[in-house]
């Protein structure tokens, strides 16, 4: 049986879907120390604290987060994480979560909490004017301490559920979408996690990501979430 499971992973593998990024998040040394993928450069200081599997990191401050210099290409990808908010919702501040440019900032994508219990993405390209958003009023969490599962998905060829092209999952389930085009540009070049960019929505995150993963495809089956690792050579890691 685990010869089966493992030439089917290696057909799947031929198609080029994997995971490029795979970082639990627990403290400094394991986010300096990715398991797949380019390592995270820490500024200032990252507070650490329970989640779902161990600890996740947190932002406090705006000069408090983590980059990953690493290629994640606009034509389809997925990134996904537990989360944790450190805040009761009916606030009215935003806090960045996660966050992507390219090279000359002509392309960005931002994935924040948006006043009140909710959430919204922002996904463009300034330099051809494609933008695109999605948002939901409600983000799944009654109280600070609930744990979320996010994933932010992405297809340019709107193969997401149909027709879709971004769409935002919450506990596994779709939550929001969006159907319109969009032309990607260069690959994103770096990403931070627990703030937001420089120049578009540079907010701490105020909240703990865990167990970030991110994909070159457009994932949309999570059922895999409840599992720290996932199957990469036929065996949990």
């Amino acid at each position: 049986m685990e010869k089966i499971i493992i030439v089917l992973l290696i057909a799947v593998n031929l198609f080029g879907q994997k995971c490029e990024l795979w970082n639990k998040l627990e403290n400094n040394t394991v986010v300096q120390n990715s398991i797949i993928g380019n390592d995270g450069v820490i500024s200032g200081s990252m507070t650490y604290g329970a989640v779902k599997f161990g600890s996740g990191a947190l932002s406090s401050a705006n000069d408090n987060y983590i980059t990953v210099t690493q290629n994640i290409s606009q034509i389809a990808g997925c990134v996904e994480f537990w989360w944790k908010a450190n805040f009761n919702p009916g606030g009215s501040t935003h806090y960045s979560i996660w966050s992507a440019q390219d090279a000359d900032a002509s392309s960005k994508i931002l994935f924040y909490h948006n006043y009140n219990d909710g959430f919204m993405i922002d996904f463009f390209w300034s330099d051809n004017n494609d933008s695109l958003s999605i948002s939901d009023a409600d983000a799944g969490f009654t109280a600070s301490g609930d744990l979320i599962h996010f994933a932010l998905v992405w297809d340019s060829t709107g193969n997401i559920e149909g027709s879709k092209r971004l769409a935002a999952y919450v506990n596994g389930v779709l939550k929001t979408s969006a159907s319109g085009t969009f032309t990607p540009g260069d690959a994103f070049t770096y990403h931070r996690i627990c703030r937001g960019l420089d120049s578009y929505g540079n907010w701490y995150s105020n909240s703990y990501v865990d167990n970030i993963k991110i994909w070159n495809y457009a994932k949309t089956d999570f059922s895999d979430r409840f599992k720290e690792a996932f199957r990469q050579t036929g065996h949990y890691q």
